[in-house]
């Protein structure tokens, strides 16, 4: 019996008995040297044939259990090995705790160093932003070379103007991300300091993230007039309501203020810097877009999403 390349199907079972290296090295040249001596055997007669057989099966016994044998005695061999070089290590710090203490301390910094930087590195290089096809997310900035601006925060204004005339963007928001505000919000009598991000109403949907909870803001709340609305984020959801299903709706007041809990941001979100807890709107008066301080006063940082196709 052979199988689909014409090797015998019993010098394939015998291969398996052959030591791991043999197999991964010399498995073919062993099944062709192995079939050609079978052929040859059975040319000479049955009992020739049975000899050869015989000899091949014992052979390969043989190599399997030698095999084992010496995996077994190299792997104790090892164990021995690390075992006397952990005694020593251990006696030679022994005789000197100064420097023990001194190494293992330069250790745990180095450690921790490194931890900390490859940590950076992942979030920033590596890992993938956590928003809907980031390739298309771009940061805008203003430039004047009369002042020597290159990379400077936008007015309002401008950002409005961005949003309604340029037709390569398919939306843009804006957040104030340089100097995230502060508020101190009493929850079952523990005061806890929360970062709060300001930002237009559709901050969410340009980055094209879905709400854990609830519905997004839309840009027209971003105004002041209507109801105020917070965004929570998750970790503040689960930690502060417990993980309550039922929190979208709910009044939170924090230092005077009050607002409805419009949405819960999903797991991982805490754009635009990691302390981020709520997000609250800007409440720009509509009046507002008419004064001078609107298109002069430079605070908010904008973001825009890329019409498909654009580069």
């Amino acid at each position: 019996m052979s199988d689909s390349d014409g090797k015998p199907l019993w010098l394939r079972i015998l291969l398996r008995l052959q030591p791991p290296s043999v197999r991964r090295d010399y498995g073919e040249e062993w099944l062709e040297t192995a079939g050609r001596r079978d052929r040859d055997a059975a040319a000479r007669g049955w009992w020739a044939w049975w000899a050869h057989r015989s000899r091949e099966a014992g052979g390969a016994l043989r190599a399997a259990l030698s095999g084992r044998r010496n995996s077994r005695q190299w792997e104790a061999g090892m164990m021995e090995g690390w075992k006397q070089d952990l005694r020593y290590a251990t006696r030679a710090l022994m005789r000197g705790p100064g420097f023990t203490l001194v190494s293992v301390l330069v250790l745990g910094v180095g450690i921790g160093a490194t931890t900390t930087i490859f940590s950076g590195v992942h979030a920033v290089l590596v890992a993938p932003l956590p928003f809907e096809e980031p390739e298309r997310l771009v940061a805008l900035w203003e430039r004047n070379p009369d002042f020597g601006w290159e990379q400077e925060d936008a007015a309002p204004a401008n950002v409005l103007d961005w949003r309604a005339r340029v037709d390569a963007f398919a939306d843009v928001a804006a957040y104030q991300g340089n100097s995230l505000g502060a508020v101190t919000w009493v929850s079952d009598g523990e005061p806890r300091r929360l970062a709060v991000a300001q930002v237009t109403g559709n901050f969410f949907d340009v980055l094209g993230l879905r709400p854990h909870l609830g519905r997004w803001p839309g840009f027209e709340d971003t105004w002041a007039g209507g109801e105020p609305w917070v965004v929570l984020s998750h970790r503040l959801w689960q930690e502060s309501f417990g993980a309550d299903p039922d929190v979208v709706g709910r009044t939170l007041e924090v230092e005077g203020w009050t607002a409805r809990v419009r949405a819960v941001a999903p797991p991982g979100v805490r754009f635009p810097a990691d302390e981020t807890e709520l997000w609250a709107p800007y409440g720009w008066s509509r009046d507002a877009v008419d004064e001078a301080w609107f298109r002069r006063a430079h605070f908010v940082q904008p973001i825009a999403r890329l019409v498909d196709g654009v580069t």
